[in-house]
């Protein structure tokens, strides 16, 4: 198994975008490679959970599976948002489903009873089972951290804070109160293919040319889209000057938004599975689901301010961009499905990138430093 993560084959794609190539092309296929990202990514980096909208009142709760694992996320009585793996701390069963209200969760399998804070409240049948103390009985929680309104999570508790990680994304995007807005529409599409195959493809312009020439390529020419330098740091940008007919800006302008905003398209992505665009009226989120080693589910919602929906005319406006957001979805799927398909046959071998294809260099780098270890006696220079 060691030896499709030799660092020699990996060379390539460290040289500078001018000269890099892509990586392996059984970094997509390989299922030992899916086992060492639940190890070394999956499990170690912050990933997206839930918009704090989603528990907006006490006992509020959304049960989740995030890469795998099932969460549950909940507003305690006291005001808290905590999250829990959903598991009952007798035999394993999932103590909530779906989303919900609840005073207290009983697990469906021998009726153990947890409050909103985690702790064991009630476990029938247990007052013969010698030095058993329902008070030293909690479900496991998750380390958790909510930037801007939206809920990460980390497995590994020893993780650098987000602060930490990465500032200067949580400084750019601190205008966009999150927390303050509410989801007007979502759009969902789900694939037998890599969750790389799905992330790479929401994280650059170059196929819009093609892909969506009618739809997103019409007002955001990909030709002209750049991003910050950084290889292998923790996010990356990407911004397309907006050259559309109409405004930007349909629904009520946020205040306090960069003026910026109103003038291109702006990406935020924090690796591995999390993208975020913003503008002066919206915020969009796009959160790439990873299933299985071959399924991959991508989740696009975009958020508006709160009642920013009842105003006169954003009915039409919210109609226009979900359909536009779903037509996007649609193209992607087909394209994504596509990719999947060649990269499992013998007629693709590792290529090189476009200079419109750095947030993929940068991801790749990111990932790679990851996934692959350095020859022994050679460390890795410092990345930006």
């Amino acid at each position: 198994m060691s030896d499709i993560f030799r660092a020699e084959d990996f060379e390539r794609v460290r040289k500078p975008l001018e000269t890099a190539q892509w990586m392996p092309k059984r970094m997509y296929l390989d299922p030992a490679v899916f086992e060492r990202e639940r190890e070394r990514i999956f499990k170690r980096e912050w990933l997206y959970a839930a918009h704090v909208g989603a528990v907006a009142r006490p006992g509020d709760y959304v049960a989740l599976t995030v890469v795998g694992e099932p969460v549950l996320v909940v507003r305690g009585k006291d005001g808290l948002i905590r999250t829990f793996f959903n598991v009952c701390k007798h035999r394993a069963m999932a103590v909530a489903s779906g989303a919900g209200n609840a005073p207290a969760f009983v697990c469906p399998y021998h009726a153990w009873n947890y409050d909103t804070t985690g702790q064991l409240q009630v476990a029938p049948g247990m007052g013969k089972a010698e030095g058993f103390d329902p008070c030293a009985v909690r479900l496991t929680e998750i380390r958790h951290e909510i930037v801007n309104g939206m809920i990460f999570i980390n497995f590994d508790a020893d993780a650098e804070p987000l602060a930490v990680r990465i500032p200067d994304l949580i400084e750019l995007i601190s205008p966009w109160d999150i927390g303050a807005m509410e989801p007007v529409h979502r759009s969902e599409i789900e694939g037998d293919y890599n969750w790389k195959v799905m992330l790479e493809n929401a994280n650059e312009n170059y196929h819009t040319i093609a892909v969506h020439r009618d739809s997103f390529h019409a007002i955001s020419p990909a030709e002209h889209s750049y991003s910050s330098d950084g290889r292998g740091r923790n996010w990356h940008d990407l911004y397309t000057p907006y050259t559309g007919p109409e405004p930007m800006v349909a629904g009520p302008r946020i205040a306090g938004v960069p003026e910026w905003a109103g003038q291109r398209l702006s990406f935020f992505a924090l690796h591995p599975q999390f993208l975020m665009s913003v503008s002066e009226d919206s915020v969009s989120t796009y959160v790439t689901e990873i299933v299985a080693h071959r399924k991959t589910r991508f989740v696009w919602t975009m958020y508006m301010m709160n009642g920013a929906k009842d105003q006169p005319g954003a009915a039409e406006h919210i109609a226009d961009m979900g359909a536009w957001i779903d037509r996007i979805n649609s193209e992607d799927l087909v394209i994504c499905r596509g990719v999947q398909a060649g990269l499992e046959s013998d007629g693709w071998e590792p290529t090189r990138f476009s200079h419109l294809e750095k947030p993929i260099w940068q991801f790749q780098n990111w990932y790679l430093d990851r996934m692959i270890d350095p020859p022994a006696g050679l460390k890795l220079a410092a990345r930006g």
